[in-house]
């Protein structure tokens, strides 16, 4: 029998409650390690693609959320260009299409 290998990873609220569904449970056992929103559990393969996929999912979601982060990387590129950006989901093959306009 091939033993699966377990992983510690910071969990947000979100992350945690795909673990709770995945482990059938209702409330919260959890504590949280050092913020307001962390935690810190031991989660198996099959769980860590979960969260992966949620956080996947989430970011895709969250176009504004990418924009902002395109926009300051480029910085000073909004002067002259208009910037178009395509976001494919590998998971599910859904396209997001934006653009970040300079101030």
């Amino acid at each position: 029998m091939k033993k699966t290998k377990k992983r510690r990873m910071r969990l947000s609220n979100e992350d945690l409650a795909v673990v709770l569904k995945m482990r059938g449970l209702k409330n919260n056992p959890y504590h949280i390690v050092n913020s307001n929103t962390t935690y810190r559990l031991t989660l198996t393969r099959e769980e860590e693609d979960a969260v992966a996929k949620a956080r996947t999912n989430r970011a895709f979601d969250d176009c504004n959320s990418v924009g902002k982060i395109v926009k300051n990387a480029l910085n000073y590129i909004f002067e002259d260009y208009q910037v178009n950006i395509c976001l494919k989901n590998r998971i599910t093959g859904n396209n997001s299409y934006l653009t970040v306009l300079g101030e």
